[in-house]
């Protein structure tokens, strides 16, 4: 019996036919695919990239003054011991190298407690949305003279780059250490973050504290004048006495509830208030130091007798502010005025004292408090 036309199967003609077409189309739309597949690849690199953008300023805010305070090299240290450490730039170094191998331990150690604080994947900050590895490139030590209240400031500049899929980044993809630009050629993607914002506000808010307490010690010196039965304008009224001048001793408050500033007393064991203003941190520099100043939160009396709390005295970069009411103090450009200065000029009214903090690269910011009778 024969089959009827409905029960044939499709020719040998008609398979070629409709693999042609098949193939056909996939090759047409192959370049579509393709440019989406792209187009998703970039656009995941670029939200990486805000991403890294944001973990890094909040880092930076986080830790200014370790990072700011080197001045030589190109680092960004948020923590001892793990900082990003970039290879050379002129180099282009692939982008395929993990961070640990192009960059070394520390870098990849950076990233990692980077990461862990914004509540990040590592990954997020290593790796491109081609599966590639960011690269990073720091500045050296940059400066911007005149900033707020005349002082030099000190920042960092960091570059990203993603070489968006290829192995290695494009030829004329450059960053300048020395003046942290960032030249990109094309077919590479990147973010700069400068830390100039981020200095230049904390600068700015560090003046405008110092400037505040030096206000309320100044009213504090005016109120003891004032409940003083004797209202004596040969009297610094800033502070006690210094016990290892007692020559002077009747030159001073002698009930005053503030301690005298000058070295050792109240049970600071220093002869001055070191750069950053905390003994102990891994950034503290004593051959930097103020003079006969202890910091706010060490200085017997101080924050109760001001009613002070621990904010108030604690610097946009989180360390203490200091108090100088010593004898010759703070030998950081400013001289303080009273009655056991080494200098006679200085022992005469009106009688100052100074708040000081310490900005990155051991630059002293000070706010002088003038005695009003």
């Amino acid at each position: 019996m024969r089959r009827s036309k409905r029960q044939q199967g499709f020719t040998l003609i008609e398979i070629l036919i409709a693999l042609g077409l098949v193939s056909l189309i996939t090759a047409m739309s192959y370049p579509i695919f393709d440019s989406m597949l792209d187009f998703g690849q970039r656009e995941s690199t670029h939200a990486r990239l805000l991403d890294i953008a944001s973990a890094l300023k909040s880092a930076y805010r986080d830790q200014a003054l370790m990072v700011d305070s080197s001045l030589s090299g190109q680092y960004f240290c948020a923590a001892p011991g793990a900082c990003i450490t970039p290879a050379p730039s002129a180099s282009a170094p692939p982008s395929s190298v993990p961070a640990m191998q192009a960059d070394g331990a520390q870098t990849a150690s950076e990233l990692q407690l980077i990461a862990q604080a914004q509540g990040l994947n590592v990954n997020r900050l290593e790796i491109d949305g081609f599966h590639k590895y960011f690269r990073y490139f720091v500045s050296d030590a940059l400066q911007k003279p005149n900033g707020p209240g005349g002082a030099t400031l000190y920042y960092h500049v960091i570059a990203v780059v993603s070489s968006d899929g290829k192995n290695q980044l494009s030829p004329g993809t450059s960053f300048d250490p020395a003046t942290g630009q960032l030249t990109l050629a094309t077919g590479d993607q990147g973010i700069v973050i400068s830390g100039l914002p981020i200095e230049q506000a904390y600068y700015t808010q560090a003046l405008d504290q110092l400037r505040t307490l030096a206000d309320d010690y100044g009213q504090f010196f005016t109120s003891r004048y004032l409940s003083s039965a004797s209202r004596n304008p040969s009297t610094d009224y800033f502070s006690q006495y210094d016990p290892g001048d007692a020559l002077n001793a009747q030159s001073f408050d002698s009930s005053s509830p503030i301690c005298n500033s000058g070295g050792g007393n109240c049970g600071w064991n220093f002869n001055g208030d070191p750069f950053p203003g905390q003994l102990g941190t891994p950034v503290t520099n004593t051959g930097v130091v103020f003079w006969d100043c202890q910091p706010a939160t060490v200085l017997g009396g101080f924050m109760t007798a001001l009613g002070l709390s621990q904010s108030a005295v604690t610097d946009p970069w989180g360390y203490p502010v200091g108090v100088c009411n010593g004898p010759n103090a703070t030998g950081q450009g400013v001289s303080v005025r009273n009655p056991a200065n080494n200098n006679p000029a200085l022992q005469t009214t009106p009688y100052t004292a100074a708040i000081v903090a310490w900005a990155p690269g051991g630059v002293p910011l000070t706010a002088t408090v003038v005695g009003q009778d």
